[in-house]
């Protein structure tokens, strides 16, 4: 499909070792091809909305150095969107550990049809050791769940870096968690 081209090699090798032991969801995987497919679709039709100026008029070389300087910017925030979801997202979702934590602060906004931009800081504890989670982005894949300060929120982390850790959504489960089962099913120890 036309979403695997633009997988950065973490996510290759993420769904290759999920395959590999049996345990990739077929039904995940093609949402996430949709998700990548839809927001590849935005940038490319932003870009193609510029593209109709000079089909009907005549343009001059600076509006098409603009467009240009465009398509970079825009392919390169499409390259940075796939690489910090797989990176991080994908990665600690699929193998981290999910621990519960309590919500500090969270907004939303943005968007045509439902909030696309959030931010939310998550406080959480392992061995006793408080830590805190914080993620922003501005491409929510679907509609944003409204927290308020208190709510329990759980947070994935890194084994071995805690440090490196995100909130842990249902709703980005849903099109992140790529392995069969529940999300909480290999998490049951902990919890």
């Amino acid at each position: 499909m036309i979403a695997e081209l633009f997988y950065p090699k973490e996510l290759k090798d993420v769904i290759a070792d999920l395959r590999a032991k049996g345990d990739l969801n077929e039904a995940a995987l093609k949402r996430l091809e949709y998700y990548v497919f839809y927001t590849l679709g935005c940038y490319f039709f932003t870009c193609a909305l510029f593209l109709i100026v000079p089909l009907i008029t005549k343009v001059s070389l600076f509006y098409w150095l603009l467009i240009l300087s465009l398509f970079s910017i825009l392919f390169f925030g499409f390259r940075h969107t796939i690489q910090k979801m797989s990176s991080k997202t994908l990665m600690l979702y699929n193998y981290g550990i999910l621990v519960p934590g309590e919500c500090v602060f969270y907004a939303c906004g943005g968007g045509y049809h439902y909030p696309r931009k959030y931010r939310i800081e998550v406080k959480f504890k392992i061995n006793n050791e408080e830590k805190a989670s914080e993620d922003r982005g501005n491409n929510f894949p679907v509609t944003a769940v409204k927290f308020k300060k208190g709510d329990p929120v759980f947070v994935a982390y890194d084994p071995q870096n805690p440090d490196i850790n995100v909130p842990f959504f249902q709703s980005f489960s849903d099109v992140f968690y790529l392995r069969k089962g529940s999300p909480y099913d290999h998490f049951d120890s902990v919890l």
